[in-house]
């Protein structure tokens, strides 16, 4: 009586950990007792492919994490199981802050996924080495490219980069100079912006329903407001990102020197007349001769 038994196992290092998008590759070994074997191998993972696998030495291409293969030999008359266990090492990988590459600040602060302890560099597009930390903020101005490379405990060497583009606004207002703001007369405010050079829609706004604002959709508004303190705002919004400044207006009221001067001159004599308010002032002399300058 012969035996026909199957006695199958699978030779795997140890530690069985492989880096990034290295192959797997696994060996059956045992006794055959002489005849022809048949091997199938199988995985749960339908992400796992297996090369070759209906013979005994087997390629894996596997995602992170760990995984279990299964093997089945057989001989005809008798079959035998074994299975192997690894762990595939993840690779490097840049989280962006709410998962857009498009940046509304001046800089954005970078971080990587979680992987266990790992030595990092951070390079630019010029290969310039920028850090060595997990967490790492960095400028954009423009479209930008970063870098990072990670070597794990296991010696395993990942990259990732991460393209990100800027859509700031950086919004500001240029306003008339302070003597400039009367009563009544009309205010020019100019919006800017820098950046992307995005289109930008604007939308300007006052909680005093004195205040009149035309041209409220557009970069450039003429605000009309009586004397007092006004807080005028407005908000500039592109396809994904949205800035807002505030201007504080100290309107003056118009001011008017009511009645008549008299002055008895001699004759050759300069006199002088000064005004020593911040408004613009207009002199009238009766002589059909308006000026801003003294007699």
């Amino acid at each position: 009586m012969f035996g026909n038994g199957v006695q199958v196992s699978i030779d795997v290092p140890s530690p069985a950990v492989y880096c990034p998008g290295q192959p797997v590759s696994l060996q059956a070994m045992g006794n055959t007792a002489g005849f022809p074997i048949t091997y199938n191998w199988s995985a749960g993972n339908p992400d796992i492919q297996i090369i070759g696998g209906n013979s005994p030495n087997v390629t894996i291409k596997a995602p992170a994490g760990m995984h279990t293969v299964q093997l089945i030999a057989s001989n005809g008359f008798c079959a035998d199981t074994a299975s192997a266990s690894f762990t595939v090492r993840p690779a490097v990988e840049i989280e962006l802050p709410g998962g857009s590459a498009t940046v509304c600040a001046d800089s954005v602060t970078l971080t990587l996924a979680p992987i266990g302890p790992v030595n990092v560099v951070w390079l630019n597009a010029n290969q310039d080495t920028l850090g060595t930390t997990i967490v790492i903020t960095l400028p954009v101005d423009s479209a930008v490219q970063y870098i990072v490379t990670a070597v794990d405990s296991f010696n395993c060497i990942s990259t990732d980069t991460a393209f990100l583009n800027s859509a700031g606004i950086n919004l500001s207002v240029t306003t008339p100079p302070p003597a400039a703001l009367c009563a009544g007369l009309p205010v020019v405010l100019q919006a800017g912006i820098g950046g992307s050079g995005l289109p930008v829609n604007y939308s300007w706004s006052s909680i005093d329903p004195n205040v009149q604002i035309m041209g409220g959709n557009s970069s450039s508004v003429t605000v009309t407001a009586p004397a007092g303190t006004h807080v005028i705002t407005v908000v500039a919004q592109n396809d994904f990102c949205i800035d807002s400044t505030e201007v504080t207006l100290e309107i003056q009221d118009v001011q008017y020197l009511d009645g008549d001067l008299t002055l008895d001159l001699c004759k050759g004599l300069d006199v002088g007349f000064s005004y020593t308010g911040n408004l613009p002032v207009s002199w009238d002399f009766d002589d059909n001769n308006n000026s801003n300058q003294g007699l």
